[in-house]
């Protein structure tokens, strides 16, 4: 099995898993969303990068600009309800099965042997 083949694999695999999770368990419908992702709604309903706590508390450097960010892009695609709280489930579950599908390559570059990628 070559690098590229064991790479699909596990990210079809985590994917799947992954994705599987979010469809059976429902928390699309039931969020409770941590800090970044009440700042990412702020941005969308206010336009300030702020208010990550459950009391508003006005703009905030506590936190790194990129993942609410990246949140706030798919909430105003796809709305702060069920459907952007699944679009933001999705590409969670695209970006974890990346890092997994990475580790074949890393093991490589590393210079172990390709089964330490696929196994870890």
């Amino acid at each position: 099995m070559g690098r590229k083949t064991a790479a699909v694999t596990i990210f079809v695999l985590a994917f799947a898993t992954r994705l599987g999770l979010v469809l059976v368990r429902h928390d699309y419908l039931h969020p409770l969303p941590d800090e970044s992702v009440r700042v990412a709604r702020s941005i969308v309903e206010t336009g300030v990068f702020g208010n990550p706590y459950l009391l508003p508390t006005g703009p905030t450097g506590s936190y790194a600009p990129v993942q609410p960010y990246l949140i706030s892009l798919l909430y105003r695609l796809f709305g702060l309800g069920p459907g952007g709280e699944l679009a933001r489930h999705v590409v969670g579950c695209v970006a974890s099965s990346l890092v997994y599908a990475a580790l074949p390559y890393a093991a490589v570059a590393l210079e172990l042997p390709l089964a330490a990628g696929v196994l870890a």
